[in-house]
């Protein structure tokens, strides 16, 4: 997966986060390869950040000019 950036280059993954989901998701990802593995959980970890940096999205900033 390129995600324009190398596992190595983000903070030290410390935390545990919990998701639910279905359990026929949960059989497939159990047959994932460990390749295919590492790849979910980049795709995980850049789902989040973009969901965050979203929530914080003001179109004002960018559509109206602050010297009026």
């Amino acid at each position: 997966m390129a995600v324009g950036y190398e596992l190595g280059d983000i903070d030290k993954l410390t935390e545990m986060f919990s998701i639910r989901i279905p359990e026929i998701l949960k059989v497939e990802i159990d047959r994932l390869s460990p390749q295919a593995k590492k790849d979910l959980n980049a795709a995980v970890l850049v789902t989040i950040a973009k969901v965050i940096h979203d929530s914080k999205f003001d179109p004002v900033l960018y559509l109206k000019s602050t010297t009026d």
